[in-house]
């Protein structure tokens, strides 16, 4: 098969001068299209979302196998097709990004996790109906051996801006987020098929448990039942069970017999 030649349509400018500088989930950043693409943006206001299609021209190329970032030396490496690891045989990255506002031939972002000067290769916009995957399941997207406590509530903020909307955090969402962070450091896989959880009533925390979680009604892990007062909601898996209640503002778990 022939060579595939690929040329920039433009530049990524970032804070971030190494790879190993850029936070798990990006930051604000602007994206610089070349004069002979310009004519491709037209239309690219109607988008509240998009594709930034980069190329990692810094990663390695020779790698098949790696280790996810921040992982524990023992764990074993995994193929680069199973990570979003930016080595790989074609080191090309994708990061989809709120499109806050377009000046002339600039975007600006509200995230992006590409380093500075990372040639920008291709932008598509994010199709609601085409991309969203809510039963989507993977390998262990938040372990807790990866994050730190501060790091779970940052993405899992993140993963409520997306089910909700830029909108200001209310107490029911900032309270989900902490009980869902507390759940994942006790090692509890939040988006796993066996793990369920149930609220009192259907509420904002609907929204967000299946933005979080990919719990629903339809797949039969998300509940409605009757709580006590004190409980914001329960989660349980075959093996292990908690109900969270938010006392003084932090998280506290009560073990429960899991269900027989």
């Amino acid at each position: 098969m022939a060579p595939i030649s690929l040329n920039p349509i433009g530049i990524a400018h970032s804070p971030f001068h190494t790879s190993h500088e850029v936070p798990r989930h990006g930051a604000p950043a602007t994206i610089e299209i070349f004069p002979a693409y310009r004519n491709a943006l037209d239309g690219i206001d109607s988008c509240s979302h998009i594709w930034i299609i980069g190329f990692f021209h810094n990663a390695a190329r020779d790698l098949l196998q790696a280790r996810p970032r921040k992982s524990s030396p023992s764990s074993p490496p995994r193929g680069v097709f199973s990570m979003r690891s930016p080595v790989r045989p074609n080191p090309l990255g994708l990061t989809c990004a709120r499109l806050l506002e377009r000046q002339g031939s600039t975007l600006l972002l509200d995230r992006l996790d590409f380093q500075d000067k990372t040639p920008v290769v291709d932008i598509k916009p994010y199709s609601p109906g085409w991309d969203l995957i809510l039963s989507a399941s993977g390998i262990h997207r938040y372990d807790p051996s990866r994050y730190s406590e501060e790091e779970l509530l940052l993405a899992l903020q993140h993963d409520a801006a997306n089910a909700l909307g830029p909108s200001h955090p209310s107490p029911a969402r900032s309270a989900i987020i902490q009980a869902l962070a507390s759940l994942i450091l006790h090692h509890v896989d939040i988006r796993s098929p066996s793990t369920h959880f149930a609220i009192p009533i259907p509420d904002e925390r609907v929204d967000l448990l299946m933005g979080s979680t990919a719990a629903s009604f339809g797949n039969q892990r998300l509940h409605i039942l009757s709580l006590p007062d004190s409980v914001l909601l329960r989660s349980w898996t075959p093996r292990i069970a908690f109900d969270v209640s938010i006392c003084s503002g932090s998280p506290q778990l009560l073990p429960l017999s899991p269900p027989g």
